[in-house]
């Protein structure tokens, strides 16, 4: 959800969630506007003039937008480990590492991420993501495909695990890849490796002859593995490890390329940024001046004012009058109705704004119940007149609990 552009009374973008329609947290420390709060109500001193030195007159603070919003955690890991139901890849996830997940003989025994740290380098530690398996169309939501693809964008590199035993092994990898390049351009373009898995099973080499020879023909890297029998599985470590240190690499040469970094081009505050690295001092500053012009864009929306905006509706069965309108429910809300002189203050705005005039050339009448946000007034011929004494506005306020 965004920002409600139309309650504050602006067109103007007052929050990062308007700008880019979604909005992600990558770094330690990092903030973003999402709404604004309300603005702090002035003291006495505010409303001091030539002939009122010591006004009588303070507003509460105001209270702040409510908006929903829909949070999503994306599992951070190395690599993720993907493919079709019951290719092996939880089981691929236990031989690399000490995590125990679900594993059977049937398709979708894995319902949720899991994640595994493998030590087999020795001098090094991976975190590899198992993913539930993908269906045909798990980019549309089929088989909680978005659910699942999502923890994929933040891995640096995917291991796509074919089961060598299925009856088209060429056809899995194609479908994998489709539903990766449907989801997100981002997770089409990451690098990665194919682990054929099964090959203890005698009939695998023959049944995936077509994707060997497309593999090789297209330069993707493939390893022949046995996940249950643990064979080929520290090749394919080593060979993973590899190809994480040259993403890395050219991460960092990205990221701080545009600062003396040693590369070319500028900063791409998408992408993902390896352990242990922050935001260049200038890009940190720049987040800094934007979050501020953010706030002082977002102030200025909320503490406009126009009194001549208003709605009225009339509810005949219980003579009752709601007002509508930013600046008269704002206004209403922060006035402090133990003084006197705000009284005197809102008769005037029904005056001068016209809302007094709407409601005479409406038909209101004495007694008639008038609604502004959250206070309720019962309508009288002096609501908008400035000849109110002390005595009568006691009474006034009295009537209507507005007074302490």
């Amino acid at each position: 959800l965004t920002f409600d552009k139309s309650f504050a009374g602006s067109n103007e973008l007052t929050s990062e969630l308007d700008e880019l329609g979604q909005l992600e947290l990558l770094r330690e420390g990092e903030r973003k506007l999402l709404v604004h709060g309300g603005r702090g109500g002035r003291g006495n001193a505010s409303f001091r003039t030539s002939t009122i030195k010591a006004p009588r007159l303070s507003e509460t603070g105001e209270a702040g937008l409510e908006e929903w919003f829909e949070l999503e955690l994306k599992l951070v890991a190395d690599v993720g480990i993907v493919g079709a139901p019951n290719a092996g890849k939880s089981t691929l996830l236990a031989a690399l590492s000490n995590a125990k997940p679900k594993i059977a003989a049937y398709p979708f025994t894995t319902l949720v991420p899991n994640l595994g740290v493998c030590d087999k380098l020795g001098y090094k530690s991976i975190v590899f993501a198992d993913v539930p398996g993908l269906l045909e169309g798990a980019h549309t939501g089929i088989g909680l495909g978005q659910e699942f693809l999502r923890h994929c964008e933040r891995c640096k590199v995917l291991v796509q695990v074919i089961d060598g035993d299925s009856p088209d092994p060429l056809g899995d990898f194609h479908a994998i890849r489709t539903e990766l390049e449907l989801f997100s351009e981002s997770l089409s373009t990451k690098p990665f490796i194919v682990a054929i898995n099964k090959i203890d099973i005698p009939e695998v080499l023959e049944k995936t002859k077509d994707l060997q020879a497309y593999l090789a023909e297209t330069g993707i890297e493939v390893h022949s593995i046995s996940a249950v029998a643990r064979q080929g599985v520290d090749p394919l470590v080593q060979s993973v490890d590899s190809v994480l240190t040259r993403f890395e690499e050219s991460e960092r040469q990205q990221e701080f390329g545009g600062f003396g970094g040693g590369g070319e081009g500028g900063v791409d505050y998408g992408g993902f940024i390896a352990d242990g690295f922050q935001s260049p001092p200038q890009a940190q500053d720049e987040a800094r001046e934007e979050h501020k012009r953010l706030r002082r864009a977002a102030d200025k929306a909320t503490t406009k004012r126009d009194f001549s905006d208003f709605k009225l509706v009339f509810e005949g069965a219980t003579r009752t009058w709601v007002v509508k309108g930013r600046a008269f429910e704002s206004f209403v809300q922060m006035t402090n109705w133990d003084y006197y002189q705000a009284w005197q203050r809102f008769r005037k705005i029904i005056k001068v704004s016209g809302l007094g005039a709407a409601l005479k050339s409406r038909g209101v009448r004495n007694g008639d119940t008038v609604v502004i946000g959250s206070q309720e007034f019962e309508w009288n011929s002096k609501m908008d007149k400035d000849d109110l004494s002390y005595a009568e506005w006691k009474d006034f306020a009295d009537k209507n609990n507005t007074s302490s």
